[in-house]
């Protein structure tokens, strides 16, 4: 049985975790609204470890990025669709599941061979930077208009990578 130091160190993580706020002490989270405690109550298995009396919440796993850019343990990589626009520009739509991205993206003239691509089109060097960059951020941190010589800025590995993405 834990003691009431443990129940009281367990409901402090779990509502701090749920929360994402730095608890000072047991007695802040008695002065908490019920709705907060009741959810990180629902947290599941790190509220039975405390009942049980282990004291401290086994730590949360982090998901991480496979190497196409998904979420371990979701069913697929984004989708993505390019499609030329009368001005010579590129507009990229990514679909992950519920959530869609769009983006308007320049490819300078001469970029490809530039980056030791030269047989690549360009519609085929925006899908490819574009898995670059879903392998490094979500979507909805990519810029909605760019040029794709600005990708380097941001990840300098940028030009001895992509030739791995063709």
């Amino acid at each position: 049985m834990p003691s009431a130091d443990q129940n009281a160190r367990c409901t402090t993580k779990l509502v701090s975790r749920r929360s994402e706020r730095a608890w000072e002490s047991p007695a802040e989270v008695s002065g908490l609204p019920e709705g907060p405690r009741r959810a990180a109550g629902a947290a599941g298995g790190a509220t039975e470890s405390c009942r049980k009396g282990a004291g401290e919440l086994p730590e949360r796993r982090r998901s991480s990025r496979s190497p196409r850019g998904t979420v371990s343990g979701m069913a697929s990589a984004p989708s993505l669709l390019v499609t030329e626009d009368a001005n010579g520009k590129f507009v990229v739509k990514i679909t992950d599941g519920k959530l869609e991205t769009s983006h308007v993206v320049s490819v300078p003239s001469g970029f490809g061979p530039e980056l030791g691509l030269g047989g690549v089109s360009d519609e085929d060097l925006v899908r490819v930077s574009f898995r670059f960059l879903l392998d490094r951020e979500p979507a909805t941190s990519i810029l909605a208009r760019f040029s794709l010589d600005l990708i380097s800025r941001y990840f300098p590995e940028y030009p001895r990578e992509i030739g791995k993405y063709i």
